[in-house]
């Protein structure tokens, strides 16, 4: 059960596809580059860590070794399609996303899943059996992955990330799918690997070596070589200077099977190779023809341990592998400010003025004065009380329709920009881009606008703060990380990542600015340390939400106590200390960490109000608010719950009989969002049984050793 907090890898390979898609490149890379859920031994591991490990520490043969030599060249490949260099120069954004995407599902974790297991069938028979048991769940949890189907009427097979999903995604293709839906491929991998657990458990060495040469190897590379001619079959039609995505698809999971069969005939894996290559502007795609893909494979395909009907016959190609077979056989700096404002009755202290920033308080509090929409809307449009960072006038409006390209490259205002670009592409018929026939990067102004023409007071009361104010937090955060980066990359030779010359003094200045922003946007003007009676804004929140929850003990809500702890930690274990000016410490590092914590500590406040509405007021207004301020995050972790959710309180007119099952529902995503049972608590008058224990299933495969978890 330890490997549980591993498995979760493939939220990274999810969160690195919405992040490139919706353009935050750099965001993606860093995600890539540093990691985001994973964490082993209290610290983050990253997709770079998984993919730069070197291949002979898998007991893989010389298939690898001398094809494709150590796995730098992987994360080079990797590198570059998220940059857009070498190959992916020119490649449209499609390319670049299927490269990435591609090679972490077919080549990465194929890899690491087929390594894992023979190791354990390696270390088959020493004691102690621990070892070997988890090295075979780590392979099986390769394999599938965490994002599985938790909610039955909602199959996210269509949004997992690993070799399970790429079956389940093929089957299709090839007339493979069994009576579940899903692939036969995958249902007998499932069967094999917990055969292949019985065996480890009882030393019968030999049986789980050839189970594992002569039935589970093969199977594994059933997807691979279907993904590869399945892209044949597409590519063959287009040219090279086409911007489909499949281009780049094909020749990732190419690169994953080709090594392979190059032991088996390399002239006819060379060729293969030829026809798959992504050369964008070169020669054409599939030069000699998807049917002459399919002849080499069938031509390689005994060798490879596979049978032929395995693969199926792709709709598209005349004859199938088995019939191929037979054939074959006869900007400027600004200058450092001065000015400490004392935030929250001096629980923060800013050094540097943002007192004009924290002043958007005295904006809701306005909006909160008025008793009709009219007077409302003319508050939050206008403003009145705050000035932005360059001194000009702002409004809790255009906190939210100011915000691309400002936010560009933020990972969470892509998520949310995601999700409500599917929303109303997906859901409500719109236009890419749109949602709510406006702009999908202004979404949190349209949520509040459209409160407003639905004459909805008290709820519009509460909306801007935890949209438009809760995601400038957290911009000003990230910005806080990018500066530090910038450092922290440069280090002494005095330029940053743009090339142009810094001084300590002035970069220093930028990180404390932006996270005395951030800390000025949470609390705001006239916030008092732990009152619920005074202040406006998301500290305001925390605090009034928390009696509700046991969680005011102390005379502060568990949520602020550890914000304030983390930002001012951040300031003085970190900027002051100088750590984000030299690579020779983990001062980035940390300082990302933080921030990531301060944001999931964020998105608590916003459960518990979800919840509250739920069970308390049974408003399902306000539990659309709430529900659409988290459902982002659990879409991109947890695409099931978000689709449950999403038509339980904002398709469907929320019902309180409903409410113990989207309850359970959302609990069991706390993990994904970074959060737990007892951040949570528990509604006062409830025992909702809440449980931060981890499935230790995998689609029917049970793992054994759960403090792998992390790494899945």
């Amino acid at each position: 059960q330890t490997l549980l907090p591993r498995i979760v890898f493939d939220r990274d390979i999810l969160q690195i596809k919405v992040l490139a898609t919706m353009g935050a490149w750099e965001s993606a890379l860093d995600l890539y580059a540093y990691g985001q859920n994973v964490v082993v031994g209290g610290s983050l591991n990253s997709l770079k860590d998984l993919v730069i490990s070197k291949i002979d520490t898998l007991h893989l043969g010389d298939n690898f070794q001398g094809f494709a030599g150590k796995f730098d060249d992987v994360d080079e490949y990797i590198n570059a399609a998220l940059v857009g260099d070498d190959m992916f120069i020119d490649a449209s954004n499609d390319q670049r996303i299927e490269g990435v995407g591609r090679m972490l599902q077919g080549l990465v974790t194929y890899l690491y899943a087929l390594g894992e297991l023979q190791n354990a069938s390696a270390n088959c028979g020493v004691d102690p059996l621990f070892n070997s048991l988890s090295s075979w769940d780590m392979g099986a949890a390769y394999l599938m992955g965490s994002i599985k189907a938790n909610i039955d009427e909602y199959h996210s097979d269509d949004f997992g990330q690993t070799l399970f999903a790429l079956a389940n995604e093929m089957c299709d293709y090839f007339g493979t799918c069994v009576s579940s839906g899903k692939a036969h491929a995958s249902e007998s991998l499932i069967d094999d690997l917990n055969t292949g657990k019985e065996l480890l458990k009882a030393k019968s060495c030999t049986e789980l070596s050839l189970l594992l040469e002569e039935d589970i190897t093969p199977t594994i590379l059933v997807p691979l070589i279907q993904g590869m001619l399945h892209y044949a079959v597409e590519n063959e039609e287009l040219s090279s200077s086409s911007e489909s995505g499949s281009l780049a698809a094909g020749d990732a999971l190419s690169r994953a099977i080709i090594p392979v069969m190059n032991a088996i005939d390399s002239d006819k894996s060379m060729q293969i190779m030829t026809n798959m290559k992504f050369e964008k502007g070169g020669s054409k795609p599939v030069e000699d023809g998807a049917e002459r893909v399919f002849a080499d494979v069938a031509a390689m395909i005994d060798g490879l341990k596979v049978d032929c009907y395995d693969i199926g016959d792709h709709a598209s190609v005349v004859r199938s592998i088995c019939e191929f077979q037979e054939n074959s056989n006869g900007s400027e700096n600004p200058s450092p400010g001065a000015g400490f404002v004392s935030l929250a009755g001096g629980d923060y202290i800013s050094g540097t003025d943002v007192s004009n920033e924290a002043k958007i308080a005295l904006d809701v509090k306005d909006m909160q004065s008025k008793d009709n929409i009219d007077a409302m809307r003319t508050v939050y449009k206008n403003g009145g009380n705050s000035l932005s960072s360059d001194d000009q006038p702002q409004s809790l409006a255009t906190l939210s329709t100011t915000s691309f390209p400002r936010m560009s490259e933020d990972p969470m205002y892509n998520y949310f920009r995601y999700t409500f670009r599917s929303i109303g592409q997906d859901e409500e018929g719109e236009r890419l881009g749109v949602f709510d026939d406006e702009p999908v990067e202004q979404y949190g102004d349209t949520l509040v606008t459209d409160l407003m023409e639905l004459n909805q007071i008290e709820v519009v009361k509460e909306a801007p703060i935890v949209t438009n104010v809760w995601m400038t937090v957290t911009h000003h955060l990230y910005e806080a990380v990018r500066e530090c980066q910038s450092m922290y990359v440069s280090g002494a030779d005095g330029f940053n990542l743009d090339g142009d010359s810094f001084t300590d003094e002035d970069n220093v200045y930028y990180i404390e600015r932006d996270l005395d922003l951030a800390a000025a946007y949470y609390i705001g003007e006239g916030q008092l340390k732990g009152d619920k009676n005074s202040g406006f804004l998301l500290y305001n929140l925390a605090e009034k939400i928390a009696p509700e929850f046991n969680q005011d003990t102390g005379g502060v809500s568990q949520v602020n106590k550890k914000i304030m702890d983390l930002m001012n930690g951040i300031k003085s274990d970190i900027i002051d200390q100088g750590l984000c000016m030299t690579s020779l410490s983990d001062g980035y590092l940390e300082f990302r960490s933080r921030v990531n914590s301060i944001i999931r500590t964020m998105t608590i406040p916003l459960v518990q109000k979800f919840i509250w509405h739920m069970f308390i007021t049974k408003d399902s207004d306000f539990v659309e608010l709430y529900g659409l301020s988290i459902l982002p995050q659990i879409k991109v972790c947890d695409p099931s719950v978000y689709e449950y959710i999403l038509e339980k309180v904002v398709f469907d007119d929320f019902s309180f009989e409903t409410a113990d099952d989207i309850l359970r529902a959302l609990q069991g995503s706390y993990s994904c969002m970074g959060i737990t049972c007892n951040d949570v608590g528990e509604l006062n008058g409830r025992q909702d049984g809440c449980s931060d224990d981890i499935s230790a299933t995998l689609r029917g495969y049970e793992i054994t050793d759960q403090t792998l978890l992390p790494r899945i």
